[in-house]
């Protein structure tokens, strides 16, 4: 387990924010901190990510070469936020599609689509090991790509 360490007052304070901020959605939506008798395993989104890209990796290994950077971008959106405590099962298909909207804001439809790839990849395995009811990321349409316009009689002089 690796020690987070925020330097400021400022970060420390916007990360207990995040917290409270999912833990009041939490809350809401019926959460008890308090053990009951049918209380499952449950395990967090991101624990589950982090797991999960253990075990695939040792499956696909030209796939999970190329992945590593978007599932750590992933995990710190989720942690900015204050989602990674969220039970895996949980996870509502809102903060991933926030998260991808993120991205083609930043960058471009290409992007997207390679991080769209990307959380596929981890969700797949999510749901196949019946850590989540339904990968819904599949169900997220693909972005066209930025068109370059390239005048080609100017490149030709």
């Amino acid at each position: 387990m690796s020690i987070r360490v925020y330097t400021t007052v400022k970060e420390r304070l916007a990360r207990l924010k995040a917290i409270r901020k999912s833990l009041a959605e939490l809350l809401k939506k019926g959460y008890s901190p308090y053990p009951s008798e049918d209380l499952k395993d449950e395990s967090t989104i991101k624990s589950s990510i982090e797991w999960m890209y253990k075990i695939r990796g040792y499956f696909v290994r030209n796939l999970y070469s190329r992945f590593p950077v978007k599932k750590n971008q992933f995990i710190k959106y989720l942690e900015k936020n204050g989602y990674d405590v969220i039970a895996a099962d949980e996870f509502p298909k809102k903060y991933a599609l926030n998260y991808l909207n993120e991205i083609i804001l930043k960058n471009s439809g290409k992007s997207h689509n390679n991080h769209k790839v990307a959380l596929s990849f981890l969700f797949d395995v999510l749901e196949r090991n019946e850590m989540i009811k339904d990968d819904f990321i599949k169900e997220i349409g693909t972005k066209a790509p930025r068109q370059k316009k390239i005048n080609l009689i100017q490149a030709n002089n």
